[in-house]
């Protein structure tokens, strides 16, 4: 009897222990609005966070799926409670949290995006490719009409660059969608294809800095400028005046940051660092930004302070230049713009159009188009937020 009597208080000790602790877990994060002791992180998450919903008479089935949403979105300890789930996955589950970045080998880190032209799951079709022959024959007759060079630039994955970091069940495919994209397009008159890829292996073999950083999808300072004069060298063979750039105009300087984009996205850029490498020209060159805005900025882009940008040097002999880009050209314009009389940078929403109402208004001597090449499908179909459907396919006109 007296045995039962034990385990019966034991029981209830343990029932008073559980109700305690639920109590303050369910509370806790409503105190916590005036205790105001959790921390704060920034939203890595890529989308708006759910507003408070207003109840009325009509709402009255969904506000409370609103409102849990609105609650799990802006609870205080949300940043805290990520962040653990964050520290568990990667250090005792050795996971990812993030379903499209993938750890790789001593403190680099992928996207998944930009690991697939790398290990090439699927190549373009024959109809993908006669598309781009198309659009690209017709693109290139319309900028030569008017007197325009038309170049092409294609910027490498960092997979590409750096595949010996990534993990080992990742293997190279031996053709490539790029090697599909520059065979097909090969023979068009007035395109100029540049593939960026051979420029930084090169320049990889011979310096001791990283040409990418480890913690984000796109190249570094160093890596930009490598791709720059790659840029110069070609287009200086159509116009001489534009003077050469070399590695040596630069001084070169290094400072440890807090990790950049996919260490963020895993909230862990405090925990990770990342080594920032700044290129200083040596050469003076008085170069004028131009706030403005002269062309109509699509309601869905996201970055509207950079949808289009606009510089100018003294040099009135040298041409004019407009460029179609992606964030992969963030890090190059002001060296770029140095080269030029007139630059004009669009970000056209990852589609990588013509833009002829730009092109017509700019009058520039140089087109150029700079992608990342993993983006190369969005030529053809539009990137999602420019697009209707899952296939609205692009016209060639």
């Amino acid at each position: 009897m007296e045995i039962d009597q034990h385990i019966s208080k034991g029981k209830r000790i343990r029932r008073i222990i559980l109700f305690a602790l639920f109590i303050c877990i369910i509370t806790l994060p409503l105190l916590e609005y005036g205790l105001n002791v959790s921390n704060e992180y920034e939203n890595t998450e890529n989308r708006n966070k759910a507003t408070l919903p207003k109840f009325t008479i009509s709402n009255i089935d969904s506000f409370p799926n609103r409102f849990d949403e609105y609650f799990s979105d802006n609870h205080n300890f949300r940043g805290d409670l990520l962040m653990l789930n964050s520290l568990f996955k990667i250090n005792v589950l050795n996971i990812s949290p993030v379903k499209d970045i993938v750890e790789g080998k001593n403190g680099w880190y992928y996207r998944t995006k930009y690991i697939e032209p790398y290990i090439n799951e699927r190549l373009f079709n024959n109809i993908e490719l006669d598309s781009f022959n198309a659009i690209f024959t017709y693109r290139a007759s319309w900028l030569a009409d008017k007197g325009i060079k038309n170049y092409f630039i294609i910027v490498p994955n960092k997979s590409q660059i750096y595949p010996e970091f990534l993990p080992d069940r990742y293997s190279k495919s031996r053709l490539t969608k790029t090697d599909q994209f520059i065979k097909s397009t090969k023979k068009i008159p007035n395109f100029e294809v540049l593939y960026l890829k051979d420029a930084l292996l090169s320049e990889k073999e011979k310096s001791s800095y990283n040409l990418y950083y480890k913690t984000d999808q796109h190249w570094n300072e160093y890596g930009a400028v490598v791709g720059l004069i790659a840029i110069i060298n070609k287009i200086k063979l159509d116009f001489p005046e534009l003077q050469s750039i070399q590695l040596s105009d630069f001084n070169i300087d290094t400072i440890s940051v807090e990790g950049k984009g996919m260490a963020k996205a895993l909230l862990q850029n405090k925990s990770i660092k990342e080594l920032e490498i700044k290129m200083i020209n040596k050469i003076p060159k008085e170069l004028q930004y131009h706030d403005t805005t002269m062309y109509p900025i699509p309601a869905k882009f996201p970055y509207k302070f950079i949808h289009q940008q606009f510089y100018s040097t003294n040099e009135k002999n040298l041409p004019k230049v407009l460029i179609i880009r992606d964030s992969f050209s963030s890090i190059l314009k002001k060296q770029f713009s140095r080269s030029f009389s007139w630059s004009t940078f669009f970000w056209d929403s990852w589609c990588y159009e013509l833009n002829k109402s730009v092109v017509e208004n700019e009058k520039p001597d140089i087109f150029i188009t700079i992608i990342i090449e993993s983006n190369l499908p969005y030529i053809i179909y539009k990137h999602p937020s420019a697009r209707k459907d899952k296939l609205d396919v692009i016209d060639v006109i």
